[in-house]
């Protein structure tokens, strides 16, 4: 039991900012740990015997959550890098999210520990990821309409038959998005007429 003890808690060790997800239960094994160091030596075989198999249900109990814990933490770790390169098309910024919200409530429904605090420095990561995203965006936008039509579609050709991958280079992310933004807009061109209506300029549509 010691020995499953120990090796858990090297692996979740490794781990800072999963962690506190697991202080308690580690806790309540050190403390059971504990217990038996200073108390066991007066215990019968029948109190030792209930002693280990509490200690191993803990013990199990702790490395159950440490698995899930890592497991659910990779998760959201590729959804973080999912949110910094995929394509600004519509709903797929809102699915991403939504496989991180769907991994807190699974942690909340189990009663993970230091739940809050771990939320809040991935709701700062989270917000920082959005920020430079809508950033980025607007600045593709502004250039998406400096391009014609028929430069649009020239990048649209290259990029055809490109699969979107996360290893993609740079340059080719940025076309892609620049391409999704501006989708509407090559589905059907908005046209602007600029009217002088009594020494007023007037652009139509607004």
């Amino acid at each position: 039991v010691l020995r499953i003890y120990n090796r858990t808690c090297n692996r979740i060790d490794k781990y800072s900012n999963l962690e506190l997800l697991v202080a308690r239960s580690r806790k309540t094994v050190q403390d059971t740990i504990t217990r038996g160091i200073t108390d066991g030596y007066r215990w019968s075989s029948d109190k030792l015997g209930t002693f280990v198999s509490t200690l191993a249900a803990q013990t199990q109990n702790y490395q159950e959550q440490v698995d899930n814990v890592i497991a659910r933490g990779a998760n959201v770790e590729v959804a973080i890098v999912k949110l910094q390169r995929i394509d600004p098309g519509e709903g797929k910024l809102e699915a991403v999210v939504k496989e991180i919200q769907e991994t807190i409530d699974h942690l909340e429904k189990y009663g993970y520990s230091n739940l809050g605090s771990w939320v809040l420095e991935l709701d700062g990561q989270l917000e920082r990821i959005l920020a430079r995203r809508l950033k980025e965006l607007m600045k593709q936008w502004a250039e998406g309409m400096e391009l014609s039509r028929p430069q649009l579609e020239e990048i649209k050709e290259k990029l055809h038959g490109v699969e979107e991958d996360q290893d993609d280079d740079d340059e080719v992310v940025k076309r892609r998005h620049l391409l999704e933004i501006m989708r509407e807009e090559m589905r059907k061109p908005i046209r602007h007429e600029i009217c002088i209506r009594s020494n007023v300029l007037t652009l139509l549509p607004p």
